[in-house]
């Protein structure tokens, strides 16, 4: 005898707490984006206040930031994990190219690191 089983209790208990996924419509986005970081590992919040990872660790935000990471990646940032300073500059230089081609995005640059 072949079939599939299921079980229907853990979804009951699911529901029953509150996690249904339901729609809220406008109420459940907002327009920002977020980088957060929680114990030194950093998590994007996306508009929608769902979340990712990258194995590269390297994340952006902003209208501004595709520009901005190009310009990282082709200014070598993934291959200073252990020179914060040298990230640092690049960070500075990759947003200030940014902000020759977004118009919503201008200085001053303010670079915040975090040690974990």
């Amino acid at each position: 005898m072949t079939g599939v089983q299921t079980c229907a209790l853990p979804i009951y208990f699911f529901i029953s707490e509150g996690f249904d996924a339901k729609d809220d419509g406008a109420a459940a986005f907002q327009d920002s984006s977020f980088i957060i970081s929680v114990n030194g590992v950093l998590y994007p919040i996306a508009e929608d206040y769902s979340w990712d990872r990258d194995r590269r660790n390297v994340y952006i935000g902003g209208s501004g930031g595709d520009v901005a990471l190009g310009a990282m990646l082709g200014l070598g940032i993934l291959n200073c994990y252990d020179d914060p300073k040298k990230a640092e500059r690049i960070i500075k230089k990759a947003i200030t190219i940014a902000t020759q081609w977004d118009a919503y995005s201008s200085l001053p640059i303010c670079v915040e690191t975090q040690f974990a």
